[in-house]
């Protein structure tokens, strides 16, 4: 999980990275967006997993009190 993580974060900045470079042609700029695009996408992810099982465990916690 964690790589697949890992091996979409740098596609999306590598995507990032293409387009940067079409536009501007300075391969400088194309890596600098290529590093913040890789960064952006991995806590974005990280993010959206913890508030995912955050949400699972909540639910569980909910359906554990009504069976009390």
């Amino acid at each position: 999980m964690i790589a697949g993580i890992i091996l979409i974060a740098l596609a999306m900045g590598a995507l990032v990275a293409i387009c940067t470079y079409a536009l501007t042609h300075s391969v400088l700029l194309a890596l600098g967006a290529y590093a913040i695009a890789g960064g952006v996408m991995i806590m974005v992810l990280a993010g959206a997993i913890y508030f995912g099982h955050l949400a699972r465990e909540r639910a569980r916690m909910k359906e554990e009190a009504c069976n009390v």
